[in-house]
């Protein structure tokens, strides 16, 4: 690790390359929710999280094959650097049950976590992740 990666653990400063181990965190409050960019509604309920990022083939085909009916609530994190195609804090759930939101990750820090990796969260607490 040179002097400006940092795991996420450590105290972190702009600028400083996060290493994120998302599988550490089960059974922790999410500890991302103070570098998220937009409304901190993921943090009550139950929540699936996937972390986007716009040059992931794989993110893509994910977004594609959601079954909103199955997940129920989706928050989208774009990890940056930022595409412009993610509508955010887009609200797609109609009155019903069903909700996504779409968020950023803060650009002041460079961000090393696998895109596409999936977490549920129950009230702010990670419980799974894939």
């Amino acid at each position: 690790m040179d002097r400006r990666e940092k795991n996420f653990s450590d105290e972190i400063q702009p600028g400083d390359l996060v290493v994120v181990s998302a599988q550490q965190w089960i059974d922790q409050p999410f500890p991302l929710k103070d570098f998220i960019l937009g409304p901190a509604d993921y943090l009550e309920g139950h929540w699936e999280i996937l972390f986007y990022s716009k040059d992931c083939r794989k993110c893509r085909e994910v977004l594609e094959r959601l079954d909103y009916g199955e997940i129920g609530k989706l928050a989208i994190i774009e990890i940056p650097p930022f595409g412009i195609d993610l509508p955010l804090n887009n609200d797609a759930g109609n009155g019903s049950e069903k909700q996504s939101i779409w968020l950023r990750l803060s650009p002041a820090y460079r961000w090393l976590i696998e895109p596409a990796t999936k977490l549920k969260l129950v009230d702010g607490v990670v419980k799974s992740v894939k």
